[in-house]
């Protein structure tokens, strides 16, 4: 695969091996309905996540690990860590810039309101995410 090929080609990058791939990986995991490998694979982002992975589109960084994550505690029903991972993105909204993350992250606190049949606050998110989406 792709990865495992990107991965033998630059062993000591750490935005690859320490940002990337784990994002990657987690994400193919999501995708085959297993968050709770996602979750595991996204340990090794932490210490990564909020810095500055080229390449870059634009300006901006990019919060996938905590949005991969939220989404996988949600898969979880997890709601409590699901907000957590959120209003890490939404605290870090600057780093964002324009990125659809900053909005989605609004939507993914909804969602985890929803779970806990929180309907005032889920509201609430839901129109911060609507008004998100409308700056995008």
């Amino acid at each position: 695969m792709i990865r495992d090929e990107v991965a033998r080609s630059f062993p000591l990058n750490t935005v690859i091996n320490g940002y990337w791939l784990p994002t990657i990986r987690a994400a193919i995991e999501l995708s085959r309905s297993n968050p709770a490998a996602a979750l595991q694979i996204l340990r090794s982002a932490i210490p990564h996540e909020l810095g500055y992975p080229n390449p870059q589109v634009g300006v901006g960084r990019f919060l996938y690990p905590p949005y991969l994550r939220g989404q996988a505690y949600l898969a979880l029903h997890r709601r409590n860590e699901a907000a957590q991972e959120s209003q890490k993105i939404i605290d870090h909204r600057s780093l964002l810039e324009n990125c659809p993350l900053s909005a989605l992250a609004h939507l993914g606190s909804a969602r985890a309101y929803g779970l806990a049949f929180e309907t005032n606050k889920q509201s609430q998110c839901l129109r911060r995410f609507l008004r998100a989406v409308e700056e995008c």
